[in-house]
């Protein structure tokens, strides 16, 4: 039978956002899948990452007093403990951090397919909202597969939520449509309400979501406080499970590790300060240009949740976990050091609001006079939004010039005797044989500095005075001032001015050799 214009028009607009999303998922795919086997860094800080896994495997502990041959990341622990197993199963290399975040990320998009699937009752929505968080892939940064925390983070955070809103109900009912509200009582609802256990669990997974990076808290605790309000016993068990899993394992961590795990996870880490400027960018820079069209998603959906009474509890549930997850990329992005990496949870919660805000959208479409025409409009806007997210994949994958200048790096470390200094790259030494040591930042910058961190600063200073190095490959051409008179420029470490960038993060590279003043060493330039 002959379609007519109308329902050709909404089977073109349906099937064209369909192949769009499917496409953004498919190139996030193969991207993720070139860059996982890159042997250097994607991201400036993924040696000192790649440090702590290395260090564990090799029977040594990760939080220690920091010194000159190694200093740890204040992030906790279990994202190192995951790569870990990854280590074993494959050997030390960046490929355990990455595949790590990639299966972090695969599974935050089941999630929130899940989250929607459940809630509305619709697939195609669902898909839409999981595409839209892997289309945010060079929006946040493209951090998605790089070997930082926050890609776990993000998996269990959206683990949590949805067991937070449906509870543990049996498996034949975790993709049935239409998720019961808040305010309903019909029997099956009751029965999710008196889920201790599916609150419990729900609590357990933001307390791993805690120890692997500390803002997991400022998430639980809206959500939490929902649950409380609710539903007191769903709620109670909610907080006992968050405050016993976190509290004991951060307990024993601490007595693992001497006391240092929490002098470094928590005392160190409170100390950064928040940068100047930085408070409108965030919410204009990095969700509504790329996100507008899913951020008015979201707030036509909470409107038309706080326009019916019997669904206010649940309009205050979507508020409540929002404020959550916004305040976490807020804070991340405002904080000095920080970077766009810190987007992720709010991304993931706008595609969230996507994708159930489509979902409605789409029901009220179909009660109007005009069904067809406002079908393909909402269509069409949710094609806007794929495509204000359109990137080159060929952008953050490393060429081959980057590879063979990392080589060539490695190369040049070999041929120095004694040992090599890398302030912001520490675990290229070990790629030539070589050890490892602490970097040499301007702890000032990061907030007030402690004993410990004066003391390091000292030690790297002393060895530096010292010449305990045969050379320092530094990320500019000229070194601190208080290092000038022990070591003097030998050359430029790339002829090029375009490779060995980090194609994630902030753009720093090592740039140039130097070597003890008093060092005999021939002028020539480095080879090439």
């Amino acid at each position: 039978m002959k379609r007519s214009p109308g329902n050709l028009l909404v089977s073109l607009a349906h099937w064209g956002l369909l192949g769009g999303a499917a496409l953004f998922v498919l190139v996030f795919i193969v991207v993720a899948g070139i860059r996982m086997g890159y042997p250097f860094e994607l991201e400036w800080t993924e040696g000192r990452m790649l440090d702590h896994v290395a260090r564990s495997v090799a029977g040594e502990k990760i939080y220690v007093r920091p010194t000159l041959d190694f200093v740890p990341i204040g992030y906790p622990a279990l994202y190192y403990y995951a790569c870990v197993v990854a280590a074993r199963i494959a050997g030390v290399g960046f490929y355990d951090l990455r595949a790590v975040s990639f299966l972090s990320t695969l599974g935050c998009a089941v999630a929130l397919f899940l989250f929607i699937r459940r809630e509305k009752g619709s697939r195609f929505a669902a898909l839409l909202g999981a595409a839209l968080y892997l289309a945010t892939y060079r929006a946040s940064g493209g951090y998605l597969d790089a070997g930082r925390v926050d890609p776990l983070l993000n998996l269990l955070l959206f683990a949590g939520l949805f067991f937070a809103r449906f509870g543990l109900v049996p498996g034949d009912l975790l993709l049935k449509p239409e998720a019961p509200d808040f305010d309903s009582s019909v029997a099956k609802y009751d029965e999710i309400a008196r889920d201790w256990a599916g609150a419990a669990l729900a609590g357990t997974l933001f307390a791993l979501a805690f120890l692997t990076k500390q803002t997991a808290v400022i998430v639980a605790a809206p959500v939490g406080l929902h649950l409380l309000f609710v539903n007191r016993r769903r709620g109670l068990f909610f907080g006992l499970a968050f405050l016993l899993v976190a509290g004991v394992a951060t307990w024993l961590l601490n007595l693992y590790y001497d006391g240092w795990y929490k002098y470094l996870v928590f005392d160190q880490v409170s100390r950064h300060p928040l940068r100047e400027g930085r408070m409108m960018q965030f919410w204009l820079a990095h969700l509504l240009r790329p996100l507008p069209i899913a951020s008015l998603a979201g707030l036509l959906f909470l409107w038309d949740l706080f326009s019916r009474p019997c669904r206010r509890r649940t309009a205050w549930f979507y508020v409540l976990a929002g404020s959550g997850f916004l305040a976490t990329g807020w804070i991340g992005i405002w904080s000095v050091g920080g970077d766009r990496n810190a987007l992720l949870p709010a991304h993931g919660y706008l595609a969230l609001l996507f994708g159930v805000g489509f979902a409605r959208a789409i029901e009220k479409a179909r009660e109007t006079r005009w069904p067809r025409p406002m079908r393909v409009a909402i269509y069409g806007a949710a094609i806007l939004q794929f495509a204000n997210l359109v990137y080159n994949p060929r952008a953050p994958i490393p060429t081959r010039a980057d590879r063979e200048a990392g080589w060539r790096l490695v190369e040049t470390m070999k041929s120095f005797a004694g040992d090599v200094y890398m302030p912001y790259h520490g675990y290229y030494p070990r790629l030539a044989g070589k050890p490892g040591f602490a970097p040499s930042y301007d702890y000032a910058s990061f907030g007030e500095a402690s004993t410990v961190m004066n003391e390091l600063r000292e030690a790297i200073d002393q060895a530096v005075r010292e010449r305990r190095f045969d050379a320092i490959i530094y990320d500019d051409y000229t070194l601190p001032e208080r290092w000038q008179p022990y070591y003097r420029l030998r050359g430029p470490l790339f002829e090029s001015t375009d490779v060995f960038w980090p194609v994630t993060g902030y753009r720093i590279r090592p740039r140039a050799v130097f070597v003890p003043t008093d060092d005999n060493a021939s002028q020539e330039p480095l080879e090439r």
